[in-house]
């Protein structure tokens, strides 16, 4: 996505220069504390991955979750069944205060996929065309104010692709670091 916030800064700088930024300012503080608001929901209810390990070979699922035998060949019916797992009642393994037990009790929360399978991106063609214009629009505001692309990013990344906070935050923020590389040439 960086060759279209690239894209974003260059025009930033040679068709739309700004005389006065208030507006601006004020569009990028109110996205940004969209930001906040999402990023808070997101750490409360347990949406966003900020777990530092991929290790989910020593979960057992929770009691009351469909059991698959190993033999079984039957295939995608009962793995389904067996990537949600309940929550709320305390298990063997994660305890009264663990973190699969913070949301509402009882709810029913899907397993996420392996870390790095949610950081092998696949775009579909509506993702792809949401991407390209934030990402020009970010650029355009790295060019006008000299950051917002990596709060952009961010954003896409982890609602769209549930990639963790972890990484997430280094692919945005290097982006950035790149972008005020060249904004520092262009000027």
């Amino acid at each position: 996505m960086f060759p279209f916030a690239f894209a974003g800064l260059v025009f930033s700088y040679l068709v739309t220069p700004l005389n006065k930024s208030d507006e601006v300012l004020l569009a990028f503080t109110i996205f940004v504390m969209c930001l906040a608001v999402y990023i808070t929901k997101g750490l409360v209810h347990n949406h966003l991955d900020v777990s530092h390990s991929d290790d989910h070979s020593s979960e057992k699922p929770a009691t009351g979750a469909a059991q698959t035998p190993p033999d079984n060949r039957n295939g995608q019916e009962e793995k389904k069944e067996n990537d949600i797992e309940a929550v709320g009642a305390p298990t063997e393994t994660t305890g009264l205060l663990s973190d699969k037990n913070m949301t509402a009790g009882g709810a029913i929360v899907p397993k996420r996929a392996s870390r790095m399978e949610r950081r092998n991106i696949k775009f579909t063609r509506k993702q792809y065309i949401i991407y390209v214009t934030c990402c020009f629009l970010g650029g355009m505001l790295c060019g006008w104010i000299g950051i917002g692309v990596e709060k952009v990013t961010f954003f896409l990344l982890t609602y769209f692709h549930d990639v963790d906070v972890i990484a997430a935050g280094l692919s945005s923020i290097t982006m950035t670091g790149w972008l005020s590389f060249f904004a520092f040439l262009l000027h």
